[in-house]
């Protein structure tokens, strides 16, 4: 199959880029790009001449390795796209995310979740791409202790393509590549405007200019520009100055006490509700500070109810939840069980006020959080993104959690509508009037 001619359709800037891999023949090929710039199809045309070329097995395929499941299965239909404009036939297996060329295992395409690495090992690849690297290669170890023991057998060659968030290993493997000592490692690199219309791409510039307009300056500078930031992610900037104590440990029964309770201190909370795979998270603090976190996931309701009602009673505390879907029959719960507690509802909107108002109380400094690692990462791999119709929302990455920053948030935005003691007429919960007359 050596000889079969691919049509690659890239666009001007990824030609310039495939040829200087072809021109340096390196190990390694770390490559940095904007919000649609057209990643995943530069990843599936880099990697499937290789697939013609380099015959496979059942335990040493090709291996195309995303953050999470979802991704891995957009890589998947990208491929099987890319398959049907050239005409080649194949025989794609939705269950185990595989495509074999022809219908040959000996040309075979498999596609891997960092989020399950134990499901990855005892394959070798026969060449890797890493899908949105800049979020992969956050966990260092799953690289160090599942992918790249995966390319030894082979020598795979890697692409790890991807925004950057933040540094870290993405980064320091990028700064490698720019040593021209360093044969093993190449670095690329491209800009959401590389992708635009003027330059040969399929981006409309005015649309571009449009995002741009309508972004913080560091996200503009991460997510459109591609560029490495060295504080933490592009939403919540000056995180570090405004974390206090520790580092603090997660006990046996999921809670994190950084400041044992008080009689004096008046407190408040904020509860985000578990949606499937997600946690549960209530942070309870002062008017200033979070000195109780709890979390916890995979737990009976019953049991759920039990502790959070524990909590807010022992801290006295008024609370405010998210009773979105799944989280209102919850807050009737324990509403009649006798806690002061109102609902916030989660819109595009009032989501986006909610964490609006989180980035400006840390900026400003007017906060203080505990220092927990599994805050902090939660933290910086909150992002914004950008959607295919160019509308912009904010989220945890892929293969991340946002309950401990939407708890958090909650809380911000309870302390920051009742900054005295006196009693609260009314609040603005998302998009309703909840009135707190009763607290």
């Amino acid at each position: 199959m050596t000889n079969f001619q691919l049509n690659l359709g890239l666009t001007k800037s990824q030609k310039v880029q495939y040829a200087l891999i072809k021109k340096h023949q390196p190990s390694y090929i770390l490559f940095p790009a904007g919000r649609r710039y057209g990643k995943t199809e530069f990843a599936v045309r880099w990697q499937s001449p290789k697939v013609f070329s380099i015959p496979t097995t059942e335990d040493s395929p090709h291996g195309w390795i995303s953050p999470g499941f979802r991704q891995a299965k957009l890589g998947f239909y990208k491929y099987q796209r890319f398959l049907k404009k050239n005409r080649i036939p194949y025989k794609a297996r939705i269950a185990d995310v595989i495509i074999d060329l022809f219908g040959n295992p000996d040309y075979r395409i498999q596609f891997f979740s960092a989020d399950k690495p134990e499901l990855m090992e005892g394959f070798s690849l026969k060449s890797c791409v890493l899908e949105e690297a800049g979020i992969l290669l956050k966990k260092r170890e799953v690289w160090e202790n599942t992918i790249q023991p995966m390319l030894i057998d082979h020598d795979a060659v890697t692409l790890g393509i991807g925004t950057p968030k933040g540094t870290g290993l993405y980064k320091e493997m990028y700064l490698k590549g720019k040593d021209p000592q360093n044969k093993d490692f190449l670095s690329l690199h491209a800009t959401t405007y590389d992708n635009a219309i003027s330059k040969g791409g399929f981006l409309k510039d005015a649309v571009i200019d449009r995002i741009v307009r309508n972004m913080h300056q560091r996200a503009v500078q991460q997510e459109i520009m591609a560029e490495f930031l060295d504080e933490g992610g592009t939403v919540f900037r000056g995180l570090t100055k405004v974390l206090y104590g520790g580092p603090f440990s997660m006990d046996s029964e999921g809670v994190i006490l950084a400041k044992p309770y008080s009689s004096k201190l008046k407190y408040i909370g904020g509860l985000d509700i578990a949606k499937v795979n997600d946690w549960t998270v209530l942070a309870i603090g002062t008017q200033t500070e979070v000195h109780y976190i709890e979390r916890f996931n995979q737990l009976d309701w019953h049991i759920i109810k039990d502790r959070i009602i524990r909590a807010c009673k022992k801290y006295t505390c008024k609370v405010i939840m998210d009773s979105t879907g799944v989280g209102d029959p919850i807050y009737e719960d324990l509403r009649v069980a006798g806690l002061a507690i109102t609902g916030y509802k989660y819109t595009h909107q009032s989501k986006q006020d909610l964490i609006n108002k989180l980035i400006v109380a840390i900026e400003n400094g007017e906060i203080k959080l505990p220092n927990w690692r599994v805050l902090i990462d939660e933290f910086d791999a909150f992002e914004y993104q950008v959607s295919p119709a160019g509308n912009i929302k904010m989220n945890a990455m892929v293969g991340f959690h946002d309950d401990i920053v939407n708890g958090v948030a909650l809380w911000n935005w309870l302390r920051s509508v009742s900054m005295t003691d006196a009693q609260i007429d009314g609040i603005w919960l998302g998009d309703d009037i909840e009135s707190s007359k009763n607290w």
